[in-house]
């Protein structure tokens, strides 16, 4: 095995372990956003919302390089 696949296959492990916390934050604040009793506190849980979804379209994006990269060896 090569240093750069083994590399790939922790990052891999690392960010499908990221994406679930991730997930799971982003269910918690969709519940929050429907939950919250005030304008405020909606617009920051939408606000924390927003930012945790961006995060995990990045962290599935990568996820998805490096599976495609691993392909190669």
């Amino acid at each position: 095995m090569t240093d750069e696949k083994i590399w790939l296959e922790r990052e891999i492990k690392r960010l499908e372990s990221e994406s679930a916390r991730l997930e799971g934050f982003v269910r918690q604040r969709r519940a929050e956003v429907h939950r919250a009793s005030t304008s405020r506190d909606s617009q920051h849980a939408q606000g924390q919302l927003a930012k945790a979804a961006a995060d995990l379209r990045n962290t599935k994006t990568a996820l998805a390089s490096y599976r495609q990269n691993l392909r190669r060896y």
